[in-house]
């Protein structure tokens, strides 16, 4: 039998090999895990083998959202070195202590087991029994014993997005109705991630955070069917949007505001038994609270740059307060259930707690 002859790589094509190897090492500091560290270097290499882009755009594209990714990741985390959670420390002092729904330690999880990803919102029923998580990439998961074991939610979720990246399991936030847990909303596509990945990718024109297919709901604790909500006529869809956060108005369970990477949106009733979401202010918001003081629901939102607003209905938005510092990214808002007076918001200015004035609760 005539034995097959291996092609050899040409001097051009292993002088350029070389030059990808070089680059990639300078980009890499080590500060990632082998396997995002090999996935990088191998879809750059097969992106740009025989000295040039592939045909498939595809291909390519992914090698640089990896490597971009590296390359900002890097930045981000400077010289630091994640090498899993830090040891407790004796009482009295403050421990931290990883519950789930999945635990990877150094961030890599070998031999495909079934995790979580980072959980980026949670939901806790009255009482601290039950509990939501939604994840970046992993769905929803719940627990029934506070936390001690998990169960994911969304597994058989899969609505075949029309826009590219899109992602039905990428949530951004949770919420529920405290007086029957059962119903849960989920606003899918993960906003935190955002502004990381508009600087890493922005350049590129391509999505700038892990999209998702709009609001999902489900009035059976997460057991039954997962229903999608429409977008009112004139609203811009949130397919390839996502969200930020979820607050459900306390006098009324069916209300809900959503903080967007499209903006601000409420549920509310369609005209025909129904219900949708309607975009109430446009841009990025990246934070939604609300509070119930004398059966009057107040709302309160923060959107990118630190604009802060607050509405009585989730439709009418006023300006919230005077002070506040004006070069600011994101900014993430909380308040206390019954009391709307004092506001708390957190951003890389630091902590401000305000309501006519913001002042500084603590520094950067």
């Amino acid at each position: 039998m005539k034995e097959k002859h291996k092609k050899s790589a040409t001097p051009e094509t292993i002088a350029h090999r070389t030059n990808i190897d070089k680059e990639i090492e300078k980009e890499d500091d080590g500060d990632v895990g082998p396997e995002a560290r090999t996935r990088a270097w191998v879809e750059l290499r097969n992106a740009t083998s025989n000295g040039h882009k592939k045909h498939d755009p595809n291909s390519y594209l992914r090698s640089l959202h990896a490597w971009r990714a590296l390359r900002a990741y890097n930045s981000v985390r400077g010289s630091r070195r994640f090498d899993g959670p830090t040891p407790p420390v004796p009482p009295p002092a403050t421990n931290w202590i990883p519950i789930g729904p999945s635990v990877v330690r150094r961030g890599q999880a070998g031999g495909a087991p079934p995790v979580s990803g980072r959980t980026v919102d949670v939901a806790i029923a009255p009482g601290g029994t039950r509990v939501y998580a939604a994840t970046a990439n992993g769905g929803l998961w719940r627990s029934d014993d506070s936390g001690k074991t998990w169960r994911s939610l969304m597994d058989n979720v899969d609505l075949a997005p029309t826009f590219v990246d899109a992602d039905s399991l990428a949530c951004g936030a949770v919420a529920m109705n405290p007086s029957s847990p059962d119903r849960i909303y989920v606003g899918t596509g993960e906003g935190d991630s955002s502004t990381f990945f508009f600087n890493a990718f922005g350049p590129l024109g391509v999505v700038y955070s892990y999209a998702g297919v709009g609001p999902l709901r489900n009035d059976m604790g997460g057991d039954g069917p997962w229903i999608t909500e429409s977008i009112a006529t004139g609203s811009p869809s949130l397919v390839g949007q996502a969200f930020y956060a979820l607050a459900v108005d306390p006098a009324d369970a069916e209300r809900v505001v959503g903080a967007t990477t499209a903006g601000i949106y409420r549920r509310e009733p369609d005209g025909a038994g129904g219900y949708q979401w309607r975009q109430t202010r446009a841009g990025n918001c990246t934070s939604v609270v609300v509070a119930l003081s004398a059966g009057v629901t107040t709302w309160y939102v923060a959107m990118m740059g630190g604009t802060m607003l607050t509405s009585s209905d989730g439709a009418a938005w006023t300006a919230l307060g005077t002070g506040y510092p004006t070069s600011v990214s994101r900014v993430s808002l909380a308040v206390q259930p019954t009391n709307p007076n004092t506001i708390y918001a957190f951003s890389s200015a630091g902590v401000h707690a305000g309501y006519q004035q913001w002042n500084v609760a603590r520094g950067n």
